[in-house]
């Protein structure tokens, strides 16, 4: 029942002037219930006053965030534009690069083909040299430097 009560105070209170709510109260200051009203009256004020403040800070609160949330994708548009323009660079790059590993493993493998044919044919210098170089130390073919028999 007195929440009740209180209940219908708080809604008669803020529903009505302010000017008239002083004189409600001076009416009945001089009785026990008038104090109870002057309480009333004076922490309906302060709720008053509680709500505009929160509602000041939330209105500043959004309108920072908006600028804040304005201004991050701005920079996150512009980071997107700036890493894909890096992707794109790198990509071409890593093309050319793959493209000079192709051509580095074609020429090895032409050289491993150069370099087989070559083995014989260094293989076949070195046994005619080897050859060359027995005869020009028994060097028979001379008749001046011929061992006798």
């Amino acid at each position: 029942m007195e929440a009740a009560a209180i209940d219908f105070m708080v809604k008669l209170f803020t529903a009505a002037e302010v000017h008239h709510v002083a004189v409600i109260l001076l009416t009945l200051a001089v009785t026990p219930f008038g104090v109870v009203a002057l309480v009333v009256y004076l922490w309906i004020g302060s709720e008053r006053r509680r709500n505009e403040t929160i509602k000041i800070y939330r209105d500043d609160l959004e309108k920072t965030l908006g600028e804040f949330s304005k201004a991050n994708t701005e920079l996150l548009r512009a980071y997107r534009e700036d890493t894909k323009k890096i992707l794109e660079a790198y990509g071409k790059d890593f093309e050319s690069v793959s493209a000079f590993y192709r051509s580095n493993v074609e020429l090895v493998n032409s050289w491993k083909r150069i370099a087989e044919g070559f083995q014989e044919t260094v293989v076949l210098n070195t046994a005619t040299m080897q050859r060359m170089c027995d005869l020009m130390q028994t060097n028979q073919f001379c008749p001046l430097a011929r061992l006798p028999k």
